[in-house]
């Protein structure tokens, strides 16, 4: 008996033992979850202050930068026009010297096509050719239309940023109607005649079959010659910095500056992905950040490009580097300006006869610019990043008015050319881009709209 009650008791001691630890226990985790509780509670409360801190200073620096976006950029805040300008931002890295380029025997220069094309650009993948887009069809076919589009880096933005539009309004023409349209693209940043004739006359050579070529351009041919070629000493009818590019051995000082050019290049495509993500495509700080920093390349790239042009004038000429010597020394400005003029002529004519020749109807429209005087009056954005009182505006504005003039007796000897100087003349809109030649996407759009009205217009009473 006693042994049982010793075991009982026993027993309940460790019962009251255990009984003991578990309350102590189930006080202690209550105790701790009592302090997790307010931890957390604590933490929700320092979550919802940061978040709302983090709403409040979003807030300010969105609503910062659409206040400030006049300021510092010059124009106000449009996220269609930003967004546009950053999805379609091609035009520069196509014109920097020593960029994608590479030599061509009859065409002076071509894209590489072991270089890949900007992402997101439709249309920008390099053929074997070396220009954008596919190769030109080798053999015609009754229900397809071969157009062949060239001239220069705004000739190649129509073909880019403007291809679907432009050719659906071609189809209002009787003849397109029905039919398939093959857009193929020979135009080429820093092209200048005789680039497209020896372009046309290449390819047919090599078997190309066409039904029109269009041929926008103009305002290469009239400055790049003056602005590149004549300070250098390089033959005016060569392809623009020919100096450059032939350089077999180029001096140390030349790589270099090529270099930074390529690596400014490369930060501004990566800019350019960086900021084309959602999130950032659609903050207005962030965009205006964005444009900020791709002006600040834009600039730098520039001053690169000057910096090279002097290296390269300090090397100074070779008879591979610089073509034929002029014979008593080099022009003036005038004289080479009117030799200018009449080599973009005569390449049209020539143009227009080989493609008569071949069943070819050739179109040559001369691309408006902004320094032809009484062409448009530029907005405040225009007149900020659009217009330079040095760089290529003299050129251009003594230059057009011969081109208008050499473009009637175009006509005259029955070129079927437009002059299409005029286009922006009632447009209150900003329409250009940078302070060379290139468009937005709204000058784009229309300058593609009235190439292709006039075509149908044309042909359509001809026909």
């Amino acid at each position: 008996m006693n042994t049982g009650r010793t075991a009982r008791a026993i027993l309940d001691e460790m019962g009251n033992e255990v009984s003991q630890w578990l309350a102590i226990r189930k006080s202690s985790f209550c105790a701790r979850m009592g302090l997790l509780q307010m931890h957390f509670r604590a933490l929700g409360r320092a979550i919802r202050v940061v978040g709302l801190n983090i709403l409040i200073v979003g807030f300010l620096l969105e609503a910062g930068a659409y206040l400030l976006h006049p300021w510092m950029i010059g124009e106000t805040f449009s996220h269609v026009t930003i967004r546009a300008r950053l999805f379609k931002k091609v035009h520069a890295s196509r014109e920097s010297l020593g960029g994608q380029h590479i030599l061509h025997p009859y065409l002076g220069f071509v894209l590489d096509p072991r270089v890949p094309p900007p992402t997101g650009i439709p249309y920008a993948r390099h053929s074997v050719y070396g220009f954008p887009g596919e190769s030109p069809p080798f053999e015609r076919t009754g229900d397809r239309i071969v157009v062949a589009l060239s001239g220069g880096s705004v000739a190649m933005q129509i073909f880019l940023d403007e291809r679907e539009r432009f050719l659906e309004a071609l189809r209002a023409h009787p003849s397109f109607r029905g039919k398939e349209i093959e857009l193929v693209c020979f135009a080429m940043g820093g092209f200048k005649q005789p680039q497209q004739l020896m372009a046309l006359n290449y390819f047919l050579v090599l078997g190309a079959e066409f039904d029109w070529w269009i041929n926008l351009d103009g305002f290469n041919e009239i400055v790049l010659p003056l602005s590149d070629n004549l300070p250098a000493g390089v033959s005016l009818d060569y392809p623009r910095n020919w100096h450059l590019y032939a350089q077999k051995a180029p001096g140390r000082n030349l790589l270099i500056k090529m270099g930074e050019i390529a690596q400014v290049e490369v930060q501004k495509e990566r800019l350019r992905n960086l900021f084309s993500h959602t999130v950032a495509s659609n903050s207005v700080s962030l965009l205006t950040l964005w444009e900020i920093l791709d002006r600040a390349k834009e600039q730098r790239l520039y001053h690169l490009n000057e910096t090279l042009k002097a290296l390269a004038r300090e090397a100074g000429p070779t008879p591979e580097t610089s073509g034929p010597a002029y014979e008593s020394g080099s022009p003036s400005e005038e004289k080479a300006r009117e030799e200018a003029c009449r080599v973009w002529k005569k390449s049209s004519i020539l143009m227009a006869r080989t493609c008569a020749a071949n069943g070819i109807r050739y179109v040559h429209f001369l691309q408006p610019s902004q320094y032809h005087t009484g062409s448009k009056v530029l907005t405040d954005e225009e007149l900020l990043f659009a217009y330079a009182e040095g760089g290529y505006h003299p050129a251009a504005e003594t230059g057009y008015p011969l081109l208008i003039e050499a473009g009637r007796e175009l006509g005259r000897q029955g070129v079927a050319f437009f002059d299409l100087t005029q286009i922006f003349r009632e447009e209150p809109r900003s329409v250009y881009a940078d302070s060379c030649c290139h468009l937005n996407p709204l000058g784009t759009e229309l300058l593609a709209s009235a190439m292709a009205e006039r075509i149908v217009t044309a042909w359509s009473s001809e026909d």
